[in-house]
């Protein structure tokens, strides 16, 4: 809760030597990937990965798909939700997803500026070069795809 730490300063939780967690298959050793992490930031403020394991336990969510870049942050939730002793969100079914990279090579996130949606909407873009990337992405054609429900029945004829 807010308060319970000296403003100022980071909180880190230890994570002991030998802390692995199998996702999707994948080992990943979280005391390498991540060693001690923040759980409470100096601002006072929960850390991202506290604020995202209590709201995915709050909302009981059973299917979380993120990026292959964040394996690392589901081995540290998954490692908090063990010491908190919850086993619903050992339960839960992951799927790390390859990035989407821009033509530069770097992923497209929020993070990095990239033009989202809402943005694209805003401006009036067309959405279809949007649906055919996406197509491009999980290895679909991508001509004639120009509506949403394209490249749903695209994805359904290969899935």
């Amino acid at each position: 809760r807010a308060g319970a730490f000296t403003a100022g300063e980071a909180q880190r939780v230890r994570v002991p030597e030998g802390s692995v967690f199998r996702v999707e298959g994948q080992e990943v050793a979280l005391c390498k990937a991540m060693g001690d992490f923040v759980l409470w930031r100096k601002e006072d403020l929960p850390a991202y990965q506290l604020v995202s394991l209590v709201d995915d336990l709050d909302d009981r969510i059973n299917l979380i798909v993120r990026g292959q870049d964040l394996l690392p942050s589901t081995a540290a939730q998954l490692f908090l939700a063990g010491l908190h002793g919850n086993n619903f969100f050992a339960e839960t079914t992951f799927l790390h997803h390859p990035l989407v990279l821009g033509e530069d090579g770097r992923k497209l996130s929020k993070s990095d500026n990239a033009l989202s949606l809402a943005a694209l909407r805003e401006k009036k873009l067309s959405p279809v070069p949007v649906y055919q990337e996406v197509a491009r992405q999980v290895g679909i054609e991508p001509s004639g795809i120009v509506t949403l429900e394209d490249l749903l029945l695209r994805f359904r004829e290969i899935s």
